[in-house]
């Protein structure tokens, strides 16, 4: 026989039984579905967020620590903690990885962590939601960031301006970024806020004398639960990606966030009055005034405000590199100075690593289904050479090898796997097809594409190989069955 003489044979034995057949397709049919929409949706997603890496001009970005360990940080999060463990990250460090080769500019970074809730000023309701996330730069044309709606930050906007995330608008129910555009948003502050705008309690005057332990207590907890309320104008809304959930102002505001203010002696202040004391005294002195009055023992207090930037530096260094083919060997020149360098490079590689543990166990449960469907294909061969002895007792009369009888078997579970891997695969391209619609729906108002479930032609070619494999290595024992028979039994059998 030849070889399209097997599939013609095979194609007309297994539409013989059409509603076994169907069954036993559908089972390979759900198994082949099942790895398509899982897998795809995997690749998808994995090539959507790579796709966005690439979008914001991270393949040409390096992000400078103070820490040689970057194991907590990221390419999109700033400094991780905003903990200072190494060298110090400051201005003059900064101009001096700005005179590197292949360095086209370099942006100051901070994590502002200072608030927990955030509201429209004008809302109905007025709930709070969950607000954490800010990072402070100098804006330039570098650190602009992709918006659904409204414009990147000037130089010029100093307080009160704000680029909310995506993710942060959809937690507080609005769907449309240019419905935000221009409101105020109220900041609330985290216990304890002492930097810029924030209402610190003076201390209690001792003037009198010294005050009681409850007291003291009580104005140490008025420090600690004071809360500040700040208003900013939304100006911008980020589109969904890596930072989503970011908010970003201005690198001179996040300063003074991030001021320590407390009140106290001011060292000049204090120094002056000593002097000035000190001239009273010996003045009365000279005078032969004892009975005059005492001078003061300390000047009144002032709120005196510390730049944390100028104690521990900024957070990271954000570098702008002229090509991407360059970005790993500066970053290799910059770890030899002492401090952690991350590329992107480095962030693409935590990815990929993840989905490929999601790929595997995926490609598990796809594979489990497809063993079920494997036992159904040797169930109906089982069926099918039981039903046809006499048939295959004739073919061996006539002449027929049992070769030819076993790759004839063989064909028809091969062609079970096949038919049951191609419907499997559009079953799968059409789930991903209407996925994709409702994806774009629900996205649509944050910029994004949402072509979220992805099925390339190399997995769907992979799926059919594989069901027609399974097929093939199912039907080995009936096709070996078949092929032993005694042609004289199988002519007797009724």
């Amino acid at each position: 026989m030849k070889f399209f003489d097997y599939i013609r044979f095979a194609l007309k034995n297994i539409w013989r039984q059409k509603l076994r057949t169907a069954l036993t397709i559908f089972a390979i049919i759900i198994g082949a579905t099942s790895v398509v929409a899982m897998l795809s949706l995997v690749f998808g997603a994995k090539n959507a967020i790579l796709g966005q890496i690439e979008a914001s001009g991270a393949l040409t970005q390096v992000n400078v620590t103070s820490s040689t360990d970057t194991s907590n940080s990221d390419l999109f999060g700033g400094g991780g903690s905003g903990e200072h463990s190494g060298k110090q990250l400051d201005d003059a460090f900064a101009a001096q990885l700005g005179k590197m080769t292949h360095v086209t500019s370099v942006t100051p970074v901070l994590s502002v962590y200072v608030f927990n809730k955030i509201h429209l000023k004008d809302s109905t309701d007025g709930k709070d939601y969950n607000f954490n996330q800010v990072q402070s730069f100098t804006p330039s044309a570098d650190t602009d960031k992709k918006l659904a709606a409204g414009r990147n930050l000037i130089s010029t906007d100093k307080e009160g301006k704000i680029i909310l995330g995506s993710k942060t608008i959809g937690k507080m129910g609005i769907t449309d970024p240019k419905s935000i555009i221009g409101k105020t948003v109220v900041l609330t502050t985290q216990k304890g806020f002492s930097g810029e705008g924030a209402t610190i309690p003076k201390p209690p005057d001792f003037s009198n004398g010294p005050q009681s332990q409850d007291d003291q207590q009580a104005f140490q907890k008025q420090q600690q639960d004071s809360v500040t309320t700040l208003e900013a104008e939304v100006i911008g809304v980020t589109e969904a990606g890596p930072s989503e959930d970011t908010a970003f102002i201005n690198l001179a505001w996040g300063r003074g966030l991030l001021a320590f203010q407390m009140w106290g002696q001011d060292p000049a202040v204090m120094e002056a009055f000593q002097k000035q004391q000190q001239a009273l005294q010996q003045q009365q002195q000279q005078n032969h005034q004892p009975n005059s009055p005492q001078p003061a023992s300390q000047p009144p207090l002032t709120l005196i405000k510390t730049d944390q930037v100028d104690q521990n530096g900024y957070d990271t260094l954000q570098l702008k590199i002229d090509d991407a083919a360059n970005v790993e060997n500066v970053a290799t020149d910059i770890r030899k100075l002492g401090v952690g360098a991350i590329t992107a490079k480095d962030t693409i590689a935590t990815i990929l690593n993840s989905f490929k543990i999601i790929s595997l166990v995926l490609g598990v449960i796809g594979a489990i289904s497809l063993l079920v469907a494997a036992i159904g294909v040797v169930n109906t061969m089982v069926m099918a050479t039981l039903e046809r002895t006499r048939e295959i007792g004739v073919m061996r009369a006539c002449g027929a090898t049992r070769a030819a009888v076993r790759r004839l078997f063989t064909f028809e579970a091969a062609m079970l796997g096949f038919w049951g891997g191609v419907l499997g695969v559009l079953a799968g391209f059409g789930l991903g097809k209407i996925a994709n619609i409702f994806a774009a729906s629900a996205l649509s108002g944050l910029g994004s594409s949402a072509n979220i479930i992805q099925v390339p032609p190399w997995l769907a070619l992979t799926v059919i190989g594989a069901t027609t494999v399974v097929g093939v290595l199912a039907g080995m024992y009936p096709a070996y069955r078949a092929s032993k028979m005694n042609p004289v039994e199988a002519l007797r059998y009724d």
